[in-house]
Protein backbone atom coordinates (compact mmCIF):
# COMPACT_ATOMS: atom_id res chain seq x y z
CA UNK A 1 0.00 0.00 0.00
CA UNK A 2 1.57 3.02 -1.04
CA UNK A 3 1.89 6.26 1.28
CA UNK A 4 -0.98 7.78 2.49
CA UNK A 5 -1.72 12.06 1.68
CA UNK A 6 -0.83 14.19 4.59
CA UNK A 7 -3.63 15.98 6.32
CA UNK A 8 -2.36 19.55 5.29
CA UNK A 9 -3.56 18.73 2.24
CA UNK A 10 -7.61 18.56 2.78
CA UNK A 11 -6.41 21.92 5.40
CA UNK A 12 -7.51 25.43 4.67
CA UNK A 13 -6.09 28.45 5.59
CA UNK A 14 -8.74 28.78 8.12
CA UNK A 15 -9.37 25.84 9.10
CA UNK A 16 -7.48 22.67 9.56
CA UNK A 17 -10.04 20.23 8.48
CA UNK A 18 -10.55 22.30 5.92
CA UNK A 19 -14.38 22.14 4.16
CA UNK A 20 -14.79 18.89 6.35
CA UNK A 21 -16.48 18.49 9.92
CA UNK A 22 -13.78 16.96 12.06
CA UNK A 23 -16.07 13.25 12.02
CA UNK A 24 -15.71 13.43 8.76
CA UNK A 25 -11.76 14.38 8.73
CA UNK A 26 -11.38 11.80 10.77
CA UNK A 27 -13.43 9.31 9.20
CA UNK A 28 -10.98 10.04 5.93
CA UNK A 29 -8.09 9.78 7.41
CA UNK A 30 -8.93 6.56 8.98
CA UNK A 31 -7.86 8.01 12.71
CA UNK A 32 -10.00 7.51 15.74
CA UNK A 33 -9.35 10.97 17.81
CA UNK A 34 -9.97 11.65 21.51
CA UNK A 35 -9.98 14.56 24.35
CA UNK A 36 -10.26 14.92 27.66
CA UNK A 37 -8.91 16.61 30.83
CA UNK A 38 -6.88 15.45 33.41
CA UNK A 39 -5.66 16.72 36.80
CA UNK A 40 -2.21 17.48 36.96
CA UNK A 41 0.03 17.51 40.19
CA UNK A 42 -0.75 21.35 40.55
CA UNK A 43 -4.64 21.01 40.98
CA UNK A 44 -4.81 22.30 36.66
CA UNK A 45 -6.85 20.83 34.43
CA UNK A 46 -5.23 20.50 31.26
CA UNK A 47 -6.69 19.28 28.46
CA UNK A 48 -4.98 15.50 26.49
CA UNK A 49 -5.80 14.38 23.19
CA UNK A 50 -4.80 10.76 21.38
CA UNK A 51 -5.40 9.89 17.44
CA UNK A 52 -5.52 5.98 16.91
CA UNK A 53 -5.58 4.13 13.17
CA UNK A 54 -8.85 2.44 13.06
CA UNK A 55 -9.06 -1.07 11.76
CA UNK A 56 -5.09 -1.84 12.04
CA UNK A 57 -2.54 -2.92 14.18
CA UNK A 58 -0.74 -0.50 16.51
CA UNK A 59 3.05 -0.55 15.71
CA UNK A 60 4.16 1.91 18.03
CA UNK A 61 3.38 4.85 20.38
CA UNK A 62 4.45 8.51 19.33
CA UNK A 63 3.82 10.89 22.00
CA UNK A 64 4.03 14.39 20.83
CA UNK A 65 5.37 17.90 22.54
CA UNK A 66 3.79 21.33 21.03
CA UNK A 67 5.43 24.63 20.82
CA UNK A 68 5.13 27.69 22.64
CA UNK A 69 2.08 29.38 22.01
CA UNK A 70 0.52 26.62 20.20
CA UNK A 71 -1.58 23.60 21.28
CA UNK A 72 -2.35 19.60 20.40
CA UNK A 73 -5.87 20.42 18.74
CA UNK A 74 -4.43 22.76 16.00
CA UNK A 75 -1.50 22.85 13.50
CA UNK A 76 0.46 20.28 14.90
CA UNK A 77 -2.89 17.66 14.93
CA UNK A 78 -2.06 17.31 11.47
CA UNK A 79 1.36 16.02 11.96
CA UNK A 80 -0.50 13.79 14.93
CA UNK A 81 -3.11 12.43 12.45
CA UNK A 82 -0.02 12.04 9.79
CA UNK A 83 1.64 9.69 12.11
CA UNK A 84 -1.48 7.61 13.28
CA UNK A 85 -1.91 7.05 9.97
CA UNK A 86 1.22 5.12 9.97
CA UNK A 87 -0.04 3.13 12.18
CA UNK A 88 0.94 4.55 15.43
CA UNK A 89 -0.88 5.64 18.62
CA UNK A 90 -0.32 9.12 19.31
CA UNK A 91 -0.96 10.90 22.57
CA UNK A 92 -0.29 14.83 23.06
CA UNK A 93 -0.82 17.13 26.53
CA UNK A 94 -1.82 20.89 26.46
CA UNK A 95 1.03 22.42 28.09
CA UNK A 96 -0.18 24.68 30.98
CA UNK A 97 -1.26 27.99 30.15
CA UNK A 98 -1.83 26.23 26.33
CA UNK A 99 -4.78 25.57 24.27
CA UNK A 100 -7.66 24.26 26.78
CA UNK A 101 -5.30 23.79 29.43
CA UNK A 102 -5.49 26.13 32.40
CA UNK A 103 -3.00 28.30 33.65
CA UNK A 104 -1.76 31.76 32.32
CA UNK A 105 -2.07 32.16 29.04
CA UNK A 106 1.37 31.67 27.53
CA UNK A 107 3.03 31.82 30.62
CA UNK A 108 5.76 28.70 31.25
CA UNK A 109 6.54 29.44 35.25
CA UNK A 110 9.27 26.73 35.17
CA UNK A 111 10.13 24.64 32.38
CA UNK A 112 10.79 21.28 35.04
CA UNK A 113 7.37 21.49 35.98
CA UNK A 114 6.23 21.13 31.86
CA UNK A 115 8.61 18.12 32.18
CA UNK A 116 7.05 16.62 34.82
CA UNK A 117 3.33 16.78 33.59
CA UNK A 118 4.49 15.16 30.14
CA UNK A 119 5.83 12.50 31.70
CA UNK A 120 3.15 11.49 33.87
CA UNK A 121 0.96 11.79 31.59
CA UNK A 122 2.95 9.51 28.70
CA UNK A 123 3.76 7.64 31.76
CA UNK A 124 0.16 6.85 32.44
CA UNK A 125 -0.26 5.53 28.66
CA UNK A 126 2.41 2.74 28.96
CA UNK A 127 0.23 0.45 30.84
CA UNK A 128 -2.12 0.58 27.60
CA UNK A 129 0.58 -0.53 25.11
CA UNK A 130 2.89 -3.13 26.93
CA UNK A 131 5.81 -4.40 24.70
CA UNK A 132 5.44 -1.49 21.76
CA UNK A 133 7.98 1.38 21.04
CA UNK A 134 7.46 4.47 22.34
CA UNK A 135 8.76 7.74 20.50
CA UNK A 136 9.19 11.19 21.28
CA UNK A 137 8.10 14.24 18.72
CA UNK A 138 8.66 17.98 19.76
CA UNK A 139 7.97 20.91 17.79
CA UNK A 140 10.08 24.62 18.48
CA UNK A 141 9.62 24.46 22.84
CA UNK A 142 8.53 20.96 22.87
CA UNK A 143 11.85 19.43 21.35
CA UNK A 144 13.57 21.26 24.19
CA UNK A 145 10.94 19.26 26.30
CA UNK A 146 11.41 15.88 24.42
CA UNK A 147 14.70 16.03 24.91
CA UNK A 148 14.86 16.83 29.11
CA UNK A 149 12.07 13.79 28.92
CA UNK A 150 14.74 11.83 26.87
CA UNK A 151 17.38 13.19 29.56
CA UNK A 152 15.55 12.08 32.66
CA UNK A 153 14.41 8.69 31.20
CA UNK A 154 16.94 7.50 28.61
CA UNK A 155 16.13 3.77 28.74
CA UNK A 156 11.82 4.43 28.29
CA UNK A 157 12.13 5.62 24.91
CA UNK A 158 13.52 4.34 21.86
CA UNK A 159 13.77 7.25 19.38
CA UNK A 160 13.60 10.81 19.39
CA UNK A 161 12.04 13.72 16.73
CA UNK A 162 12.94 16.72 16.77
CA UNK A 163 11.48 19.61 14.36
CA UNK A 164 12.96 22.91 14.75
CA UNK A 165 13.63 22.51 18.88
CA UNK A 166 14.42 25.63 20.51
CA UNK A 167 17.27 24.14 22.38
CA UNK A 168 18.76 27.75 23.34
CA UNK A 169 18.54 31.14 23.55
CA UNK A 170 21.58 33.67 22.07
CA UNK A 171 22.39 36.28 24.16
CA UNK A 172 21.01 39.65 23.28
CA UNK A 173 19.93 42.87 25.33
CA UNK A 174 17.15 44.81 24.12
CA UNK A 175 17.54 48.53 23.26
CA UNK A 176 17.59 50.72 26.48
CA UNK A 177 14.46 52.25 25.96
CA UNK A 178 12.83 48.98 25.50
CA UNK A 179 14.40 47.44 28.55
CA UNK A 180 13.27 50.26 31.22
CA UNK A 181 10.18 50.46 29.41
CA UNK A 182 9.26 46.81 30.17
CA UNK A 183 10.51 47.17 33.49
CA UNK A 184 7.50 49.94 34.28
CA UNK A 185 5.06 47.39 32.18
CA UNK A 186 5.32 44.72 34.30
CA UNK A 187 4.74 46.86 37.41
CA UNK A 188 1.03 47.75 36.16
CA UNK A 189 -0.16 44.94 34.29
CA UNK A 190 1.89 42.04 34.88
CA UNK A 191 -0.24 39.47 33.05
CA UNK A 192 0.05 41.55 29.55
CA UNK A 193 1.16 39.01 26.72
CA UNK A 194 3.92 40.35 24.87
CA UNK A 195 6.84 38.95 23.54
CA UNK A 196 9.72 40.41 22.45
CA UNK A 197 9.99 38.88 19.04
CA UNK A 198 8.76 39.05 15.39
CA UNK A 199 5.44 37.83 14.74
CA UNK A 200 6.06 33.97 15.27
CA UNK A 201 3.86 32.35 12.36
CA UNK A 202 5.57 34.81 9.86
CA UNK A 203 9.03 33.37 11.02
CA UNK A 204 7.76 29.92 11.83
CA UNK A 205 5.77 29.33 7.92
CA UNK A 206 7.11 30.02 4.17
CA UNK A 207 3.88 29.05 3.07
CA UNK A 208 1.15 32.21 3.75
CA UNK A 209 -1.35 29.98 3.93
CA UNK A 210 0.14 28.14 6.65
CA UNK A 211 0.75 31.21 8.39
CA UNK A 212 -3.07 32.14 7.84
CA UNK A 213 -4.09 28.95 9.61
CA UNK A 214 -1.41 29.50 12.51
CA UNK A 215 -3.21 32.69 13.49
CA UNK A 216 -7.02 31.13 12.92
CA UNK A 217 -6.18 28.98 16.07
CA UNK A 218 -9.31 29.44 17.62
CA UNK A 219 -7.49 28.29 20.98
CA UNK A 220 -5.10 30.54 20.71
CA UNK A 221 -4.19 33.65 22.89
CA UNK A 222 -2.96 37.20 21.63
CA UNK A 223 0.15 38.58 21.93
CA UNK A 224 1.84 41.68 20.96
CA UNK A 225 5.19 40.99 19.47
CA UNK A 226 7.47 44.21 19.90
CA UNK A 227 9.37 44.57 16.74
CA UNK A 228 11.81 46.79 17.75
CA UNK A 229 13.50 43.96 19.50
CA UNK A 230 16.45 42.25 17.69
CA UNK A 231 14.87 39.04 17.51
CA UNK A 232 16.76 35.90 19.67
CA UNK A 233 18.63 33.61 17.72
CA UNK A 234 17.63 29.85 18.43
CA UNK A 235 20.60 27.60 18.68
CA UNK A 236 20.28 23.34 17.86
CA UNK A 237 21.88 20.45 19.98
CA UNK A 238 23.84 19.04 17.02
CA UNK A 239 23.26 16.14 16.17
CA UNK A 240 26.38 14.50 18.18
CA UNK A 241 25.05 15.84 21.20
CA UNK A 242 21.76 14.18 20.65
CA UNK A 243 23.62 11.00 19.80
CA UNK A 244 25.19 11.45 23.22
CA UNK A 245 22.84 12.01 24.90
CA UNK A 246 20.98 9.02 24.37
CA UNK A 247 22.86 6.46 25.86
CA UNK A 248 23.49 4.58 23.12
CA UNK A 249 26.44 4.02 19.98
CA UNK A 250 26.65 4.86 16.61
CA UNK A 251 25.21 1.20 15.48
CA UNK A 252 22.14 1.58 16.94
CA UNK A 253 21.57 5.65 16.33
CA UNK A 254 20.97 7.01 13.03
CA UNK A 255 20.81 11.66 13.08
CA UNK A 256 20.59 13.98 10.13
CA UNK A 257 20.21 17.70 10.08
CA UNK A 258 18.54 19.57 7.31
CA UNK A 259 18.89 23.40 6.63
CA UNK A 260 15.76 26.02 7.36
CA UNK A 261 15.71 26.12 3.22
CA UNK A 262 14.75 22.32 2.92
CA UNK A 263 12.42 21.93 5.98
CA UNK A 264 10.42 24.86 4.97
CA UNK A 265 10.63 26.62 8.55
CA UNK A 266 12.28 29.43 8.92
CA UNK A 267 13.24 31.61 12.61
CA UNK A 268 14.16 28.56 14.89
CA UNK A 269 17.08 25.66 14.25
CA UNK A 270 17.11 23.46 11.43
CA UNK A 271 15.47 20.05 11.86
CA UNK A 272 16.66 17.25 13.61
CA UNK A 273 16.29 13.85 13.81
CA UNK A 274 17.48 10.96 15.87
CA UNK A 275 15.90 7.27 15.02
CA UNK A 276 17.17 4.35 17.39
CA UNK A 277 17.09 0.88 15.48
CA UNK A 278 17.11 -1.76 18.04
Amino acid sequence: MGRQPHPCCDASSSNIFGELEPEKFYTKHEVSYFEDMLLNSRGLRQCWRSWVPVDREVRGVVCVCHGYGADAGWLVQLTCIAIAKEGYAVYAIDHQGHGKSEGLKGHVPDIKVVVDDCIAFFDSKRGSHKGMSFFLYGESMGGAIALLIHLRQPELWQGVVLNGAMCGIGKFKPPWPAEHLLGFISGIIPTWPIVPTKDIPTVSFKEPWKRELARNNPNSFFLLFLLLFPRPRFSIICPHVLWKASGRHSSGISASCEGNRGSGIRGHSPVAYVTWRP
